[in-house]
């Protein structure tokens, strides 16, 4: 039986590393059909990072930057209409590993959109 705990421990960490390492970000593009979130560079890496939001016009868009697996600090912004519901911000991932933005969207009439776009940057 013992002969088979040290080969289980190394398969579950190799799942592990290749989920981490070889997952594409999740959110990444994509979105509700009424909020999507597109980065440049595309996939993200370390360094300065644009956004390009989409939703309904005329909205108010805010967004906040967060590494998930350690405090790096919260980038919080307001993104800057382009017109016809998209809308532009940038941040900064200063260092590889699982991040998350999450956009919000203040639609006129009180509607409120949310999502969560998590990268794992390279």
């Amino acid at each position: 039986m013992d002969d088979f705990i040290l080969p289980a421990v190394v398969l579950v960490i190799g799942i592990a590393v290749a989920v981490f390492f070889l997952n594409p970000a999740k959110g990444q593009g994509k979105g509700n059909s009424n909020l999507s979130l597109v980065t440049n560079p595309n996939p993200p890496a370390v360094g300065p990072v644009d956004f390009t939001i989409t939703t309904k016009d005329n909205a108010t868009v805010s967004y906040s930057v967060n590494m998930t697996n350690m405090n790096m600090g919260e980038q919080k912004g307001t993104a800057v209409s382009e017109g016809n519901g998209i809308y532009r911000g940038s941040g900064r991932f200063s260092m590889r590993g699982p991040w998350r933005i999450v956009v919000t969207a203040q639609i006129p009439g009180g509607e409120t959109l949310s999502q969560n776009f998590d990268y794992n940057v390279r």
